[in-house]
């Protein structure tokens, strides 16, 4: 019997500033913390999109998303915040994990409502800090701090499907595209 292994992952727009920002964690390691079965889950630091693996196998893809990103920001976004046109089911690849044989990502797009600002959002356990990026300042391998390697593929996913959707947005995937490029370059230097 196959089993397949699925994590959320969340892109918070704030389009009130200009340019957009979008929500990262910066997400610490975890090294004294071993998964389940035994394995180190994350051994560096790193910006990422809030999310998580799903815990509960009775909730929605949605509901584990709003559940994890409230978990690691205090933001809680009630479910008009995202849209269902605005999510990707991407599997990644074949689990590298003992538990299962595939992993599947899904990444949702949300507004960030007028009514929360910076302040009222506040950091959680493993998350050593919150920071709002413009697309095109997403941290690169380089960095001190980079972003993940995969959520970076996933997010430019996610934005190119919104472009397709949301005209407004085509400017994005231009800017997305030029830093997927240069995050994949300096991964292979």
């Amino acid at each position: 019997m196959s089993t397949v292994s699925h994590s959320v992952r969340v892109a918070v727009f704030d389009i009130q500033t200009n340019p957009p920002k979008i929500l990262f964690v910066h997400q610490l390691p975890r090294r004294g913390l071993p998964q389940k079965n035994g394995k180190i889950h994350r051994e560096t630091e790193r910006y990422g999109l809030p999310g998580g693996h799903m815990e509960k196998y009775d909730e929605s893809f949605l509901m584990s998303a709003i559940r994890e990103l409230h978990q690691e920001t205090g933001l809680l976004l009630d479910v008009r915040s995202f849209s269902e046109n605005f999510a990707i089911h991407l599997t990644v690849r074949k689990s590298h994990r003992e538990h299962c044989d595939e992993y599947q990502e899904h990444y949702y797009f949300a507004l960030l409502p007028q009514k929360h600002r910076f302040g009222e959002i506040r950091e959680k356990e493993e998350i050593a800090e919150i920071n709002w990026f413009s697309l095109d300042e997403i941290p690169l391998p380089t960095d001190a701090i980079p972003f993940s390697r995969n959520q970076t593929r996933g997010l430019y996913a996610l934005i190119q499907h919104i472009a397709t959707k949301v005209p407004q947005a085509a400017p994005w995937v231009t800017i997305m595209e030029k830093r997927t490029y240069e995050y994949l370059q300096l991964q292979v230097a």
